[in-house]
């Protein structure tokens, strides 16, 4: 409408603009036609009617002008009057449009409100009738879970009272006899030999005697200066027995498997050594006076550096009044729950303090690493110490002390072997990083002032 009305003044004053030019162009010509009548004719009667048609021309013009610009008003109101209707028409339709789509959308919106109602009441009892089955299944769980428990306790400890005795008493004869130490550890190893042939439900576990036998076989092995002191080799040989319902006794072959028990000359920490006839995943759990304590802290299994098929497992326990009791978890790559293969408990020691182990991550015994040294986890501010360790198939290695972050070069991690010297800035990260092309943290000494 704004458009067609500025089209329409634009018409009409193009018009009286061009009727002024025709206009003032005619005055002009009778201005030159007078002035020439004037001077030629000099003659007033002839300037007089020469002014007088130009009076009537100019008084047509004019009332030719006005007539046409009423006309042209008339139009441009009737064209704005028309206009104004059909808006107003228009407009009354959009009303009409949008009160209807109003009152259709709110249909909609309760029809999905009445629609969502009823599935959240289906929904809600779905939900409960799940729960009600949840917790039965956990209980029904935590119920055959505490009837297995206490059936393991009473085999496993029925058990630890059998070889108890049996050691006990194979002692004790021999000290009547006064035998030599060889024969010590055969007439040992034939008594658990034939304890192992006993038909049993679960899986043997080698338990110590009481501390003051233990002080016995100790006080007996340190006086020949061949062994290591502190330490009982090939006199407890376990073997788990061949029961098909559990599976964990692929791991250790009966006519294979060895446990060796063995204190650190420092004082810090126990080794046991297990011989496994395939690769073995592993971890252990320290429980001391019924306090179950970090494994990551107080524990450290890795392989052998040299030995292939050995396990080392070590323990340092922190500085409490023992006996500590150790079990050892283990399973196949074809298992997929971890069981318990060996328990061992340990008299008492004189530990004067507690140095924890390094913290490892999964990518410590995923990639099958082995930590040779520093084995404490705790590190001095501004101590110097040689990071060395095998980290297998990493396409890098990082040493991050602090703030820096290191990465080794070729002659610092070579051959799966790495060898770092650094002094200690703050918690140092070891890290690797392997096919997925992502750093992975494989294990963290933190730092001391």
């Amino acid at each position: 409408m704004r458009t067609e009305r500025q089209l329409l003044v634009g018409s009409l004053r193009k018009e009286m603009n061009m009727k002024k030019r025709t206009l003032l162009r005619t005055i002009k010509k009778e201005k030159e036609v007078i002035l020439q009548a004037t001077t030629e004719a000099n003659n007033k009667e002839e300037i007089i009617r020469l002014l007088e048609e130009q009076k009537t021309s100019l008084a047509i013009a004019f009332e030719k002008c006005v007539s046409t610009t009423a006309g042209s008003i008339d139009t441009l109101k009737q064209i704005l009057l028309e206009t104004l209707d059909a808006h107003h028409n228009t407009s009354q339709s959009m009303e009409q449009l949008q009160l209807t789509l109003i009152q259709t959308t709110e249909q909609e919106v309760q029809k999905l409100i009445l629609k969502n109602e009823e599935i959240l009441k289906s929904t809600s009892t779905e939900t409960n009738a799940i729960n009600q089955l949840q917790n039965t299944l956990v209980q029904k769980i935590e119920d055959s879970s505490t009837a297995k428990k206490h059936n393991d306790e009473a085999t496993l400890n029925r058990l630890f009272a059998e070889q108890q005795q049996a050691l006990t008493d194979a002692v004790v004869q021999q000290q009547q006899q006064a035998l030599s130490l060889d024969l010590i550890k055969q007439t040992m190893i034939d008594v658990i030999k034939d304890q192992q042939l006993l038909p049993v439900n679960i899986t043997n576990n080698m338990k110590t005697p009481q501390q003051s036998n233990d002080d016995t076989i100790t006080n007996i092995l340190g006086q020949h200066t061949s062994m290591n002191s502190n330490t009982i080799d090939n006199n407890h040989v376990h073997s788990l027995s061949r029961k098909k319902s559990i599976q964990y006794s692929r791991i250790y072959n009966q006519s294979l498997s060895k446990a060796a028990l063995k204190k650190s000359p420092d004082q810090h920490f126990f080794k046991v050594s297990i011989k496994s006839p395939e690769p073995a995943h592993v971890f252990t759990k320290l429980v001391i006076g019924g306090t179950e304590y970090s494994r990551r802290l107080y524990t450290l299994c890795q392989r052998d550096v040299i030995q292939k098929d050995v396990l080392n497992f070590y323990f340092a326990p922190p500085a409490k009044d023992g006996p500590y009791e150790i079990t050892i978890y283990a399973k196949t790559n074809k298992e997929t729950i971890y069981r318990a293969a060996i328990c061992i408990r340990l008299p008492g020691s004189n530990i004067s303090q507690s140095v924890p182990f390094p913290i490892v991550y999964p990518s410590f015994e995923e990639h099958q690493c082995i930590l040779i040294e520093p084995f404490q986890g705790l590190l001095r501010q501004n101590e110097q110490v040689l990071i060395h360790m095998i980290v297998p198939g990493a396409h890098s290695v990082k040493v991050q002390n602090g703030d820096d972050n290191i990465e080794l070069d070729v002659d610092e991690y070579k051959e799966q072997v790495v060898k770092k010297k650094i002094r200690v800035r703050g918690h140092v990260h070891i890290i690797g990083c392997w096919e997925k092309k992502t750093d992975a943290t494989i294990c963290v000494f933190k730092m001391i002032c």
